[in-house]
């Protein structure tokens, strides 16, 4: 496109000497070349940026990586210390409400269940606490049983506890261990060390 305005701007004077066309010519060929550095100049500034943010993506793909480890090491501890928390801790299940003020009794519930169904000395196992899950139903012939959950202040009761459930054969009432939901699936997928 320059060429052609070159050349008929150079036609367009036909007054002119040779001399004058090629100064002419000269100084728009000048004027080209300095306009294209001009370019060049602007092309290595884009390109020295187009780089500095290539490295800044590196950099910051690099942070969300190691985040992501993070938080991947954080939630397991989190789940490792959910669990450690819940270890004392036993949900009993098939214990009927003999009242709606059942909430109340729930120690001695267990503390006889103990006593009565597992042979053991209840006196000895100290029980933190102890209540009903869920929100309280409709209460009908006594059918309906919300589970129990009961902290042990001692590791060493809830484990005699588990060691004596071979003596509820054939009974309705069973009790487990209360593990996060999420410790299950955690399990699945095995720990590495960051």
């Amino acid at each position: 496109m320059h060429n052609l305005q070159l050349y008929n701007n150079a036609n367009m004077v036909p007054d002119m000497s040779n001399d004058e066309k090629l100064s002419h010519i000269l100084v728009k060929v000048t004027n080209m070349e300095a306009s294209h550095s001009t370019l060049i100049r602007e092309i290595s500034n884009i390109s020295a940026t187009v780089r500095t943010v290539n490295q800044r993506v590196d950099t910051m793909n690099t942070c969300i990586d190691a985040h992501s480890r993070m938080m991947k090491l954080l939630t397991y501890k989190s789940i490792d210390n959910e669990a450690r928390c819940r270890r004392n801790n036993l949900i009993f299940r098939g214990i009927g409400e003999n009242s709606p003020k059942s909430d109340v009794f729930c120690v001695g519930l267990i503390q006889d269940f103990i006593s009565q169904e597992l042979c053991c000395d209840a006196e000895r196992v100290c029980i933190d606490r102890a209540h009903r899950l869920g929100q309280r139903g409709y209460w009908v012939r006594g059918t309906y049983t919300r589970p129990i959950i009961v902290k042990f202040r001692d590791y060493d009761d809830v484990e005699m506890m588990l060691t004596q459930s071979y003596r509820l054969k054939g009974n309705a009432v069973r009790y487990t261990q209360r593990f996060p939901a999420r410790d299950c699936r955690s399990e699945k997928t095995p720990f590495t060390r960051i």
